[in-house]
């Protein structure tokens, strides 16, 4: 899929990027500290690692197969070697909210160092019960709060309401905004671009 940062100054597009497989380097721009690897508050065990490949892993494959919304789990390794685990992130959810709401329920995760659970806690996410994703909507938006280590607040990314093009805002702890994500767009920002 291609994805673009959009940033209150303008839009970097997804040609830009120097690979499909990551989007966190932008050509031809320089890149605010926040976008750079480690250079978040609240993610100093990032700066160690220049870039990163999340791996869904296949954790209740048979689950999903039956119809029922099983917990998310990723491994994350860097792009220079992605069989070599760095961290860990799992999801926890209640059992019947998956199965009442799929789209739109309420989850935690937690990332780890290392390859499982075992590790140092490096972040975590938290998402309430919200409407899944949808144009003109004027409550309820999707929304992910961002905590440190500790459980300290450190930002939120938030859903904006948008007619065509999907639009969130990401926060720091302070509520002001640092940036403005969305998919690349054609049509002068009217329509996705699916070119």
């Amino acid at each position: 899929l291609r994805r673009a940062f959009e940033f209150p100054g303008g839009a970097f597009p997804a040609s830009a990027m120097p690979s499909t497989e990551t989007s966190a380097l932008l050509a031809n721009h320089a890149l605010p500290n926040q976008l750079q690897m480690g250079g978040g508050a609240g993610y100093e065990t990032l700066s160690a690692h220049p870039n990163l490949f999340v791996k869904q892993t296949r954790r209740g494959w048979f689950q999903e197969l039956l119809g029922c919304e099983a917990k998310t789990e990723f491994k994350i390794a860097t792009m220079q070697e992605k069989k070599g685990d760095v961290m860990y992130a799992l999801e926890e959810s209640s059992l019947f909210l998956r199965l009442l709401c799929p789209m739109s329920h309420s989850w935690s995760m937690t990332v780890w160092q290392g390859d499982g659970p075992e590790g140092p806690a490096v972040a975590k996410y938290q998402r309430p019960l919200r409407t899944p994703l949808a144009p003109l909507k004027c409550c309820c938006h999707q929304e992910v709060q961002h905590q440190d280590a500790n459980g300290v607040a450190i930002g939120e990314t938030v859903e904006e309401f948008f007619c065509f093009v999907p639009k969130f805002k990401i926060t720091n702890a302070q509520g002001n905004v640092e940036y403005m994500l969305s998919q690349p767009t054609c049509w002068n920002g009217m329509f996705v671009d699916c070119w």
